[in-house]
């Protein structure tokens, strides 16, 4: 017998914690009929996973324009990432975890291309035409620019998913809330999981990425006193000491009744030994920071009597956090980051590339608005023509973006590059 949406709705009222947020009260902007099989946050995930939005962040950047190589962490791997993070937090925390992975799935549709460059170029940009700012964008991609349905405009979300898109925060971003959430003080714990999973996916991933292309040192990182840093070193370093040599007979022991055989030791300056130890390391810091939190919310919650969602909405506070010490030693790394790798000199000239990309085609659009394709000139009727413009280079990916710039600008397409023609 197949499993249907009543039987999953009735495992979520028992298996879930009585403050996660329940699917059988999610409402939508536009009236659906319910799905058979599929939650409304399960329904929300897959409208999020197909939207043309989602597909495009295999091609934005994250920290590290994605032109300029394949190997380091792209808008939709972050996003892949944030989501198995989320989920295992929600999960110890008994928290709806469709819900969540749709949140995190959501969570970046906004971005423009060229990542934080690209952003910043827009708000300077549209200053005088309402600013533009990732998150804000975000819910405006779900509600108004996807056009995948008939009977309305975007994708006709639940208000439980718009309101954690509209909220979401880290240390780096902050939003102005829509009227339309601002009776609430707080996201959803979900939502709040989403928020501490984002800072603990780009805090790590990022540094990993840094470390393997050379714009951050392990060395200079110990020194600067990194604590998580160093402690994460120290258990990679415990774990390849164990490679290299079994601690103990009984290990040794039961690796032969399990037939293993102890792995060759790696050499001591080899390119490989370091790349283990890197992972090693950044798989330990991403474990101690989702322990962290799941421990210290669990007790924040406990302590905060909260019994049900709506509750956690109108509550003063985050109930989804780190401990002191864990809070301190992230804002360590992050800082750390900052000045040394998002302020590299090499990543700021790519940065100022991705600028001047930016800012030519949206001149060029907004000053030409013909130029832009049939269906986005259909909106410019009752929208803002630098809103329109803003939209449609927003969605842009890096690679289209800088395709298009080269089509307005470069002369050598059309001959005038040298040569002769015939």
């Amino acid at each position: 017998m197949p499993f249907e949406r009543a039987a999953r709705e009735t495992l979520e009222s028992s298996a879930l914690a009585s403050y996660a947020v329940r699917s059988a009260s999610a409402r939508r902007r536009y009236h659906e009929r319910p799905d058979a099989y599929r939650t409304e946050f399960q329904r929300d995930r897959d409208r999020i996973l197909h939207s043309t939005a989602f597909r495009r962040l295999q091609h934005k950047t994250q920290v590290f324009v994605v032109t300029e190589g394949d190997l380091y962490r792209t808008r939709l791997t972050h996003t892949l990432e944030v989501a198995q993070i989320a989920r295992s937090i929600a999960s110890a925390l008994r928290l709806n975890g469709d819900l969540v992975e749709a949140l995190a799935l959501a969570h970046d549709l906004g971005h423009p291309p060229f990542g934080h460059a690209g952003e910043q170029e827009l708000h300077v940009l549209m200053h005088e035409h309402g600013g533009f700012e990732h998150n804000l964008q975000s819910l405006r991609v779900v509600d108004e620019l996807e056009v995948r349905y008939a009977m309305y405009p975007g994708l006709n979300l639940t208000w439980d998913v718009r309101q954690g898109i509209a909220m979401h925060a880290t240390i780096y971003d902050a939003p102005k809330v829509p009227a339309e959430f601002a009776e609430c003080s707080n996201a959803s714990l979900e939502g709040q999981v989403v928020d501490v999973a984002d800072m603990i996916g780009y805090s790590t991933h990022d540094l990993d990425d840094a470390l393997h292309i050379g714009l951050a040192d392990e060395h200079q990182l110990a020194a600067r006193g990194i604590e998580l840093w160093i402690e994460a070193l120290h258990h990679a370093d415990h774990v390849l000491a164990r490679r290299d040599t079994a601690e103990t007979q009984v290990e040794l022991d039961l690796e032969e009744v399990r037939g293993e055989v102890p792995r060759e030791p790696l050499p001591l300056d080899s390119w490989k030994r370091r790349d283990v130890r890197i992972r090693e390391a950044i798989r330990w810091m991403i474990g101690r920071l989702v322990e962290d939190v799941i421990e210290t919310s669990d007790a924040h919650i406990e302590g905060s009597r909260i019994t049900s969602a709506g509750m956690v909405l109108r509550h003063p506070h985050r109930l989804v956090v780190m401990s002191e010490l864990l809070t301190h030693q992230l804002q360590q790394l992050a800082t750390y980051l900052r000045e040394e790798v998002y302020y590299h000199p090499e990543k700021l000239v790519m940065e100022q590339k991705a600028r001047r990309i930016i800012h030519g085609l949206f001149d060029a659009f907004a000053g030409e608005p013909r130029l832009l394709p049939r269906p986005v000139q259909e909106r410019l009727d009752g929208t803002d023509r630098y809103r329109v413009v803003c939209d449609f280079v927003s969605g842009l990916t890096d690679r289209s973006a800088l395709d298009l710039y080269n089509r307005l600008f470069e002369t050598y397409e059309f001959g005038f590059g040298g040569g002769t023609t015939p």
